[in-house]
């Protein structure tokens, strides 16, 4: 399915979530380095790449996705 529906103009981001809590806030952290607002810091914390990622295909293969 990710590989099916996966394209520049609608990219998946995919969330490790073996622990729930971190992953949530790094969901946060993720979309909220997306946006822009008044205050937001640039370099204030970036979503952590091992857990929020963007899909590419090898990651069906290297582990970092499970079947």
């Amino acid at each position: 399915m990710l590989l099916r529906t996966h394209s520049v103009v609608d990219p998946w981001t995919i969330v490790g979530a073996d622990e729930k809590p971190l992953a949530r806030i790094k969901i946060i952290t993720d979309l909220l380095t997306r946006l822009d607002f008044p205050g937001k810091h640039r370099r204030a914390d970036l979503a952590d790449p091992e857990i929020v990622f963007p899909f590419q295909e090898a990651v069906l293969t290297n582990g970092m996705l499970a079947k």
